[in-house]
C-alpha cells in the first residue's frame, strides 16, 4: 500500500517584475491565490487552467506554469477553517473564486 499526498495549500504568487510577459495574456487574474492540491505542478495546472480566459487559445502557454513568473509557497495557516474540493482555487483570505469574477473577453 502506497501513502497517498494529504491535500495542501499551495500559495501561488506572480512575480510583480514579470507581471508585462506576454504569457500573462493567457490568463485573466495576475494577483496571488491559493490552490488546494497535492503538490506544486498539479497546483500550478489547476491555477492555469482555471484562470484560462474561454474565448483565448493560450498560444503562449500559461504564465502560472512557469516558476520565474510565479511562486510558490506551502501555505501553512494553522487552523484553517475553510472547506473547499481538491484543485479549489481561493483568495488568499480563503474565499473561493469564482469564474463569473473573470472579465469578458
Amino acid at each position: 500500500m502506497t501513502d497517498v499526498d494529504p491535500i495542501q495549500e499551495f500559495r501561488l504568487i506572480p512575480v510583480p517584475m514579470h507581471l508585462d510577459d506576454p504569457r500573462w495574456r493567457s490568463s485573466w487574474r495576475r494577483k496571488p491565490c491559493l490552490v488546494l492540491h497535492m503538490g506544486e505542478e498539479l497546483s500550478r495546472e489547476a491555477a492555469a487552467q482555471f484562470f484560462k480566459p474561454p474565448t483565448l487559445d493560450a498560444p503562449f502557454g500559461s504564465p502560472w506554469l512557469d516558476p520565474a513568473l510565479v511562486t510558490y509557497a506551502e501555505d501553512e495557516r494553522p487552523g484553517s477553517t475553510f472547506r473547499a474540493d481538491l484543485g479549489a482555487v481561493l483568495d488568499l483570505s480563503g474565499e473561493l473564486i469564482e469564474r463569473s469574477e473573470a472579465p469578458d473577453h
